[in-house]
Formats: C-alpha cells, sequence, structure tokens
C-alpha cells in the first residue's frame, strides 16, 4: 500500500487509510478448525436433561464445526418430551460453545412445525 511501517496512522493520508481498509479486507485467512473448543458433547447433554429435568423422551444432536465471521462454532441441541416442571408439549434446548442460545427461543423452525 506504499506505507513504512514505521508511519503513525495519525500521520496516514485518507487515500492511504482507504487502501489499508480495502488490503484488509482482501486478505485471506484461513479458518479456525475449532480443535480449541470444547462441546458439551451429545452424551453430556442428554445425561444432564435426563437427570434435571426427567423427561419421557429426550433425542440430542451436535452439529460439525462452522465458522462465521473466523469465529469457530459448534451448535448442539436437544429435544425432549414431558418432564418435571416443564410445559407439556416439545421443549427445545440450544447450545453453541456451550452457551444456550436463549434469543427468540421458540421461534425456530423445529417449533413452529
Amino acid at each position: 500500500s506504499g506505507v513504512d511501517a514505521a508511519t503513525s496512522p495519525k500521520d496516514l493520508s485518507v487515500k492511504q487509510i482507504t487502501r489499508l481498509h480495502q488490503l484488509m479486507h482482501e486478505a485471506k485467512f484461513k479458518d479456525p478448525n475449532g480443535n480449541h473448543l470444547s462441546p458439551a458433547g451429545e452424551y453430556n447433554l442428554r445425561l444432564g436433561i435426563v437427570k434435571e429435568l426427567g423427561p419421557d423422551m429426550v433425542s440430542t444432536c451436535q452439529g460439525d464445526v462452522r465458522v462465521l465471521e473466523g469465529h469457530a462454532f459448534i451448535v448442539e441441541a436437544a429435544v425432549s418430551l414431558g418432564g418435571r416442571d416443564l410445559r407439556p408439549g416439545l421443549n427445545i434446548y440450544r447450545f453453541a460453545n456451550r452457551i444456550p442460545l436463549l434469543f427468540e427461543g421458540g421461534s425456530d423452525v423445529i417449533t413452529k412445525t
């Protein structure tokens, strides 16, 4: 971009800043492989739901590693029927990297079908 590495950012021209911004967006980085993630796992997810909620039926699923905007994540989900202190019908639990996905719970495709 024609900028010396020792140049202070405050000394850059608008044209230089624009070119650096463009180059940063063009740079390609390899996606992270997800080895640094530690998902709960289907077994532990199922065990926790059975222990805490005592459902009549439970099914779990763990997705593959995905990357969004450079951030790796693994989505895990469980579906249960019945159980202690739960509303009747289908109960859905979604997690990404062990964090519950609570945003707009119940508005996903699974709940609406």
